[in-house]
């Protein structure tokens, strides 16, 4: 064999052996791909699965602080009703010791 033979043989070979690796790389690639895939669909769900809880317990305790705070309006207003009743009867009784007094 020539020395050209020789080249044209190691160049041939290391032209398959690239090609061979090239194809390994590729389907090794893809295989990264489908599992990148697969992690970001399952973390994805997981992120949204998450974000749906806390939302949901957002509004849970924002229910929760308006029922509260709609329970301490209610206490506020009887609050309220019970000082008119004893303003209402101070003035009553006011008003009574006047014309008792005048009499």
């Amino acid at each position: 064999m020539t020395a050209t033979e020789q080249i044209s043989s190691l160049q041939t070979k290391v032209q398959e052996k690239l090609a061979q690796v090239q194809k390994v790389a590729q389907e090794r690639a893809k295989e990264l791909e489908v599992e990148a895939k697969k992690a970001f669909e399952l973390f994805g769900d997981r992120a949204q699965a998450e974000l749906k809880l806390f939302l949901a317990t957002a509004q849970s305790s924002t229910r929760e602080q308006w029922g509260k705070f709609g329970g301490e309006l209610v206490k506020l207003g009887e609050k309220l009703q019970q000082m008119a009743k004893e303003s209402q009867i101070a003035d009553e009784a006011e008003k009574t010791e006047k014309t008792a007094d005048v009499h």
